[in-house]
């Protein structure tokens, strides 16, 4: 059991690596499958910085913490997340986006 939840942490590291290579090499294309619309070229490079530091962060830890069997590095990923769903949270009752964050919000469930 310790070895399958080793290699499913790693999975999702290199999901994160390529995600997170994918918003510094291609952002227009990782915009449109991410639903965002970046607003002239300093929205672009605001994308091609953030996101990539968000997913590879989380792919490096998820990585190492997969690689020691050590939870401790796993905070880090876990921690992204809670705070990437407590933003998508916030906005809910101000301006009925709901409906159109569920979608993404399927994925980090």
């Amino acid at each position: 059991m310790k070895r399958t939840m080793q290699f499913l942490i790693g999975l999702v590291g290199l999901l994160n690596i390529v995600i997170g290579l994918s918003f510094l090499f291609n952002p227009a294309k990782m915009a449109a499958e991410f639903a965002i619309s970046p607003l002239g070229t300093q929205g672009m490079a605001t994308m091609r910085a953030d996101f990539p530091a968000f997913f590879l962060t989380g792919a490096v830890f998820s990585l190492i913490g997969a690689w020691r069997a050590d939870r401790l590095p796993l905070m880090v990923p876990l921690m992204l997340l809670t705070f990437a769903l407590l933003g998508r949270d916030r906005p809910r009752p101000r301006h009925h986006a709901f409906r159109h964050q569920f979608p993404t919000k399927v994925l980090f469930v």
